[in-house]
């Protein structure tokens, strides 16, 4: 555990005998943290790693960056000679809707430290005697438009013969990347679930979307392709962080050297999805049985109302697609804030009528 920070050295492998001895330092989620006097003490720990690749897959720059702006002050002290890559997250998109001019500037300022924005674009590259595609894929919070047709559209198609790197902010893309042809997908922006429960994981995604499917840490995706989702450096909810420190994560891909591949496993989703079905089959169950009744002239006031919000809570539970897909994130706040309220009440109203009085 570095002060601030944490490393986590990660070993990741691949049934490809091509790719041999990769290093590549993966930072997310910075915003606006400083890790020692302008970013020193991180640069420092990723200078001592040596990698071949370092990518910074978004959020680098808040949406309203600090002064001096900490991602330039990191890139200022990042003395390592090796390709570095960019992709944008939400936060980078926001800023440069708000202040065109600004962006530009610290973008320009980036590059002429050695940085290279992929913005829906790739690069191939030759590491130690082997090509590698490095794609950057700009990616809207929610996973909208995440299909294998629309990835294909912003950046092309996938040369199976070359191994590929996807830097996409949202890990909400990684399913839809891994059928497109992606062996190794960088991701961040969910900061780890924010509080890590004992065997659940992240409780809460930017999304509000509790119990994510993915929240950080070795994914995989049908025995092929690979996601590192970091924890972050940063956001506007690291003072409620529980269990869950900063990150810089250090991927061994292929070395003999590095250590045990560790991917998870993710038991929450599985729980969380058991639940979804159960309250489904519950509310179904309420609307049959309360509509029974009221076919024959019984219904009272508590089957209306649990007729009505077992209704509602079924729409809470499965929004409208417009809804989910959203890029407008005070409505995802309101679909939180309502499916709770529902859920919660449907629970009060169906304990009140079935108690006995």
């Amino acid at each position: 555990m570095n002060k601030g920070f944490e490393i986590n050295e990660v070993g990741i492998n691949f049934q490809l005998n091509s790719i041999k001895n990769l290093k590549i330092a993966h930072i997310s989620d910075l915003h606006n943290s400083f890790f020692g006097q302008s970013n020193i003490d991180l640069a420092a720990k990723i200078n001592e790693f040596e990698p071949d690749i370092i990518a910074f897959s978004g959020d680098m720059i808040h949406h309203i960056p600090a002064a001096p702006v900490p991602f330039i002050e990191l890139l200022k002290f990042i003395t390592v000679k090796c390709p570095m890559y960019m992709c944008l997250g939400n936060h980078e998109i926001r800023y440069r809707k708000l202040n065109r001019e600004g962006y530009n500037e610290i973008m320009s300022q980036a590059a002429s430290l050695g940085v290279r924005l992929l913005d829906d674009e790739h690069e191939r590259i030759n590491i130690n005697g082997t090509d590698i595609d490095v794609y950057g894929l700009a990616t809207a919070a929610s996973g909208y438009g995440s299909s294998v047709k629309s990835i294909t559209k912003r950046i092309g198609r996938c040369d199976s013969s070359v191994f590929s790197i996807v830097l996409a902010h949202s890990p909400a893309w990684f399913d839809s990347l891994a059928e497109w042809g992606a062996d190794l997908v960088l991701s961040g922006h969910v900061h780890g679930g924010i509080i890590k429960l004992p065997v659940l994981g992240g409780l809460l995604s930017p999304e509000c979307r509790i119990l994510p499917k993915y929240d950080s840490g070795l994914f995989e995706y049908n025995n092929s392709s690979k996601m590192y989702l970091s924890s972050g450096l940063g956001g506007a909810l690291d003072s409620l962080r529980y269990k869950n420190p900063h990150e810089l994560a250090l991927l061994y891909v292929n070395c003999s050297s590095g250590p045990r591949e560790k991917v998870r496993k993710r038991v929450a989703s599985d729980i969380k999805i058991s639940l979804k079905i159960l309250l489904t089959f519950i509310m179904i169950l309420t609307i049959i049985f309360s509509c029974i009744p009221m076919s024959l002239g019984y219904a009272n006031r508590g089957i209306v109302v649990n007729l009505i919000l077992s209704i509602f809570g079924i729409v809470s539970i499965y929004p409208p697609k417009f809804i989910v897909n959203s890029r407008i994130f005070a409505m995802k706040e309101l679909l939180f804030i309502l499916r709770i309220a529902v859920i919660i009440a449907y629970l009060i109203s169906t304990i009140i009528l079935i108690i006995p009085r």
